[in-house]
């Protein structure tokens, strides 16, 4: 008897909670639907700030739950407002499902969208896909850029014994690279060919690494 006036006040309560006044609505926030207490839904809406969509967000559920179809649905809106995204399609059933989504838009806004639609299939034998990461669109923050990646590389690579003379050597080599617009599949050949590092050097215009290597 006690459980099922506990459970009465319990539901009471949360349903009084969910009348409060709603604060005012960001129409640019992925609006993922209404907040389910008790088996029931509510007036409350559960959305999702565009800024903190740059933070990680982990979607968890067992199998049949509504994982994926929460990704796509996430997608569909971006594709409804013009916003740009990245899809992983891991298990081969969204690419598809995209694609439709791009051309039932694009009968919508009588408009080709071939331009803002890159589909990348890694498996694909006769279109290799590649990453310069160290291509930067600004020059100004090149040594920033440069620093980060030695970074990466070295956390990956578990390069924790990394002198400050071996640090500094990979921070120029990868500089040199970035500026002669190369990747890091030239780095052994800057190291060991001193006439092709030479003619890398050419296009050096920071002094302070070209006098490192000469």
């Amino acid at each position: 008897m006690l459980d099922r006036i506990e459970n009465i006040i319990t539901r009471v309560w949360n349903r009084w909670l969910t009348r409060r006044v709603e604060p005012v609505r960001d129409e640019t926030a992925l609006d993922f639907g209404v907040q389910i207490i008790d088996g029931e839904p509510t007036r409350h809406r559960i959305t999702l700030k565009q800024s903190r969509r740059a933070e990680h967000v982990a979607i968890l559920g067992k199998t049949g739950s509504g994982k994926s179809f929460l990704i796509r649905s996430i997608a569909q809106s971006d594709v409804a407002a013009g916003r740009g995204f990245l899809l992983n399609d891991f298990h081969s059933d969204n690419a598809a499902f995209m694609v439709k989504v791009i051309a039932a838009r694009e009968r919508i806004l009588k408009r080709d969208l071939s331009d803002r639609l890159i589909v990348i299939d890694l498996a694909d034998p006769e279109f290799s896909t590649a990453l310069n990461v160290l291509e930067e669109r600004s020059t100004e923050d090149r040594f920033v850029h440069i620093a980060e990646i030695t970074e990466i590389l070295k956390n990956h690579w578990h390069l924790d014994s990394f002198g400050a003379r071996t640090d500094e050597l990979l921070r120029f080599s990868l500089y040199v690279l970035a500026e002669n617009r190369l990747t890091l599949i030239e780095l052994a050949l800057l190291l060991s060919d001193a006439e092709f590092r030479s003619r890398c050097l050419e296009k050096v215009t920071n002094s302070e690494v070209k006098q490192y290597f000469e």
